[in-house]
């Protein structure tokens, strides 16, 4: 699903993945860059923002 929205972002946009705590680390495809991570509790959040093409 992360691969499928990139080409429909908006260059400032802010991508929020929630996971359970205890899950890894989301894939990020190209295109998006992890920038960072919060723990509340059992529940996880990441912070990517849209790369810039090449």
């Amino acid at each position: 699903m992360l691969a499928a929205s990139v080409p429909h972002l908006d260059e400032a946009a802010t991508v929020v993945v929630e996971r359970d705590s205890r899950a890894p680390e989301p894939l990020w495809p190209a295109g998006l860059r992890a920038f960072h991570q919060r723990t509340y509790g059992s529940t996880a959040l990441w912070l990517a923002e849209v790369t810039p093409s090449v």
